[in-house]
């Protein structure tokens, strides 16, 4: 692995300490049976990027993340293409500030949503809507998702919320936990395909195995939580947490 300047369709940089070769397309190939490397990071020295530095990094990035899926052999041989996304979400998320954020929710991801709805009550996750074959779990408290009580289930994916404050952590929390690419690249449950849930409901547990439903992509936060024709609801009204 060396250390040298970056180079690019525009000429030469090193942005403050240098950078490990990006190969860009008329340096890469298959010469003398060699075969293509696409690899970037930086070496910062503690230097603030200019907006200059930066747009170059985002070329390469961009760059990265159109070849190396095609480059490598088997590029998520050892790491999980959902961990990726996932661990990058975490790692965007320490910055610490609510408005910067990777979208779990964006097609690209192909995350999927569990057939149900989450709602963070002052008491706990709640499930507020649900298809009809899950109906019975509708109203009831969330005890267990997968292998993990409710409260291990939220401390882990909480680290994936990019919030300013408790808020966009009650907004954002229980959409996570509705994705179960992220709970199985967490940890939270065995498989993506099929995952156990136990509720608490009229004072009897009810436990409910549900399945990743592809109709039903990962949604925004933001959108009216009674949009969806395929969940039976019931009412959410506590203005007073928002």
């Amino acid at each position: 692995m060396r250390v040298e300047r970056q180079r690019t369709s525009r000429g030469s940089y090193a942005p403050h300490g240098g950078t490990i070769v990006l190969d860009r397309p008329s340096y890469v190939g298959r010469a003398a049976g060699r075969p293509r490397q696409v690899c970037v990071a930086p070496l910062w020295a503690g230097t603030p990027l200019t907006p200059a530095d930066a747009d170059k990094w985002r070329e390469n990035l961009r760059y990265f993340a159109a070849e190396a899926p095609g480059t490598h052999k088997d590029l998520y041989h050892a790491l999980p293409r959902e961990l990726v996304i996932v661990e990058l979400t975490r790692l965007v998320a320490a910055i610490g500030d609510g408005h910067t954020y990777v979208i779990l929710w964006s097609p690209e991801t192909k995350f999927r949503s569990l057939p149900v709805r989450f709602y963070l009550f002052r008491d706990g996750l709640h499930v507020i809507a649900a298809k009809s074959e899950h109906a019975a779990i509708v109203g009831g408290k969330v005890t267990r998702i997968g292998g993990r009580t409710a409260e291990e289930a939220m401390a882990t994916v909480r680290d994936l919320v990019s919030h300013d404050n408790e808020s966009g952590v009650r907004e954002y929390l229980p959409v996570f936990l509705s994705m179960p690419e992220a709970l199985e690249a967490l940890g939270i449950t065995d498989s993506a395909g099929r995952v156990p849930v136990t509720v608490l409901k009229d004072g009897k547990e009810i436990q409910a195995e549900l399945t990743a439903d592809a109709s039903l992509a990962a949604r925004h936060p933001g959108q009216p939580r009674r949009s969806d024709p395929q969940l039976r609801e019931i009412p959410v009204d506590e203005p007073e947490e928002r």
